[in-house]
């Protein structure tokens, strides 16, 4: 999915109308999982495209997808879902006036009534929205549902129209903050009194009965046979709405009305993927354990992006960033690759010459350490394929011929495999990346040659890098209470022993032909390093591991992760997933024991 608008740079989705989403919106399979009748939550980390996803969902979005024929220059296309999607945003603002009313010590009963009636308006004001699309000039129909909708929640002094229908109720929300504001207990408690006590029920409540009542008084030629409330950011809402939307995806709902949420990488607690709620709602996973799993996503996106910006040229992917030598399978790899005076030959043959442990690494496995050619396929997968990664890194950062540390720009990290994987399939990573690549990577739009230069490429990963790991440094963590004298870790203390940990399994003396790169947490983890790990999950500092693509984690303790291939330069690590160790033991590691890289030679 693609949430870019090339005219303004917006790469967040939230900030854009459903129609601009659907302008540049690139397909993933897993829209296909949504588009389904059932009740759903989308999992992922910050920025991987969960609210475009809700947005496409969107009437105006899927009219401007298929009026604009967009599937005409993509591989595939989808159907309409069959039902009508309610967009509806999560109020940062919620967790502000939470605060306020326990400053001002309000009572419990008008804290909660506060709070659920914001809820309950802002779900009504954006159904209403899309039920006037679908009325469009129908004025009779338009008075006629308004007028019931007035009479049942007792709307006094609203005109029969829905804009005077959500006037109203955003009145609701600011005469509540304004009541906060100045901490007038006893004025909020009397505009309580004249409001309708269904407008406080369960979050789910308010939003089902406007459906029920707009949909008796549609004609039947207008009327949806279903709905989907379409709930963004459940994150940042409170507690009680989190829970209440979460519980409802396996409740007896209107059987016409479907839940659709997203929600953080860790699947809510109380809520499972076992075969006895399958039926209930669908966990969809919007992350990528494995290198190549986003790479089709990837493609089309980068391909959807030189098109929108280059129209007058046809420029691959490819031809954009050429391969990555690092990064590149099997199916990305020339014909000549591994074979003689190819970059993984020259590679492997220099260092044999100075790297003692691979030299008899290669020996005690009978190959010419003169002539480092794969005799057959065989060879090639098992071995060759195998250690390239880890040879080239040793190469670059070990050779008594480079002094790394001297070296301006490290070109490894570049080419159009490593752009995707360390982006890790995220479009918002991967939409910053591409802009900076054409702002500082091509002289101009009119070049002829649109190619953005390795060194230039291996900058800009460098500098996204650098981002990511300030990010983690700049992010608050109020870690729950522990016993006293146990080691305490912030989020980036935890990243940095991680990542030199593994960075010490690369480049250490002896050459690691089965390295560790990913890590479980012990079942019996104390509570402040679940909570570290939960956090770095949900900024997308560290990934999932799962048995399968549709894996996804239950808990922390017991799951499988690794660091997110967007620290890679920094830790200088391979992209590519390999065998797992405790978090303990690289917990337990003291920091002069970080620093490996010593001499190989005698």
């Amino acid at each position: 999915m693609l949430g870019l608008s090339t005219n303004t740079g917006t790469f967040n989705a939230k900030w854009l109308t459903p129609k601009d989403v659907a302008r540049t919106f690139v397909l993933v399979p897993q829209f296909r999982q949504l588009i389904q009748n059932n009740s759903s939550v989308l999992l992922g980390p910050r920025g991987c495209g969960k609210t475009t996803l809700l947005k496409m969902l969107t009437r105006p979005a899927l009219d401007e997808w298929f009026s604009g024929n967009r599937t005409a220059h993509l591989r595939e296309g989808f159907k309409r879902p069959g039902f009508e999607a309610i967009y509806i945003p999560a109020d940062v603002r919620w967790f502000y006036e939470l605060a306020n009313l326990e400053n001002i010590g309000l009572d419990p009963i008008l804290t909660a009534k506060s709070q659920r009636l914001m809820v309950s308006t802002n779900a009504i004001a954006n159904l209403l929205s899309a039920v006037a699309i679908i009325v469009q000039q129908r004025r009779d129909v338009e008075a006629i549902i308004a007028t019931h909708l007035i009479k049942y929640w007792n709307l006094k002094g609203t005109m029969k129209s829905f804009s005077d229908v959500q006037d109203t109720l955003c009145k609701f929300g600011d005469t509540i903050r304004g009541y906060l504001a100045v901490s007038d207990v006893s004025g909020l408690s009397r505009f309580f009194e004249d409001v309708e006590p269904g407008l406080f029920g369960h979050a789910i409540d308010a939003p089902s009965r406007a459906i029920e009542i707009v949909s008796k008084h549609l004609p039947d030629d207008l009327r949806p046979t279903s709905w989907a409330l379409c709930f963004d950011e459940l994150e940042i809402a409170p507690g009680w709405l989190r829970t209440e939307i979460l519980e409802a995806l396996r409740s007896t709902n209107p059987q016409n009305i479907f839940i659709k949420a997203t929600w953080t990488p860790l699947l809510p607690s109380g809520l499972r993927t076992a075969p006895e709620s399958a039926a209930d709602f669908k966990a969809i996973r919007l992350w990528h354990s494995h290198l190549a799993d986003p790479k089709s996503f990837c493609e089309d996106l980068t391909r959807e992006f030189l098109r929108q910006r280059f129209p007058d040229s046809n420029i691959e992917p490819a031809q954009f960033f050429s391969r990555s030598i690092l990064a590149s399978e099997e199916a990305d790899e020339p014909i000549d690759a591994y074979e003689r005076y190819s970059t993984e030959y020259e590679i492997f043959k220099s260092l044999v010459k100075w790297d003692e442990s691979f030299k008899k690494l290669m020996t005690d496995r009978r190959m010419n350490i003169a002539d480092p050619v794969p005799k057959n396929t065989k060879e090639k997968d098992q071995f060759y394929r195998k250690v390239k990664p880890i040879a080239l890194l040793r190469h670059e950062f070990l050779s008594p011929n480079k002094t790394a540390r001297g070296r301006k720009t490290v070109t490894v990290y570049a080419g159009r495999e490593a752009v995707y994987a360390m982006s890790e399939g995220n479009p918002r990573s991967l939409l910053n990346l591409l802009n900076d690549f054409v702002s500082y990577g091509i002289p101009d739009a009119s070049s002829s040659e649109l190619r953005v230069k390795y060194a230039t490429q291996a900058s800009i990963l460098n500098s996204a890098a650098q981002r990511h790991l300030a990010y983690i440094k700049a992010c608050v963590f109020f870690p729950p209470r522990r016993p006293s004298g146990a080691p305490s870790f912030t989020l980036f203390d935890v990243v940095q022993k991680i990542g030199r940990y593994f960075r010490g399994v690369v480049l250490a003396r002896e050459f690691p032909l089965d390295p560790s790169g990913s890590f479980t947490v012990p079942v019996d983890t104390d509570n402040h390093i679940i909570a570290l790990v939960e956090q770095l999950l949900e900024r997308g500092s560290i990934v999932y591991v799962g048995t399968s693509s549709q894996d996804v984690p239950l808990k922390i303790p017991g799951s499988r992760f690794r660091l997110t291939y967007m620290l890679a330069p920094i830790y200088r690590l391979p992209l590519r997933l390999y065998r797992e160790i405790s978090l303990d033991e690289i917990l337990a590691v003291s920091g002069d024991q970080f620093h490996p890289e010593l001499p190989l030679t005698t």
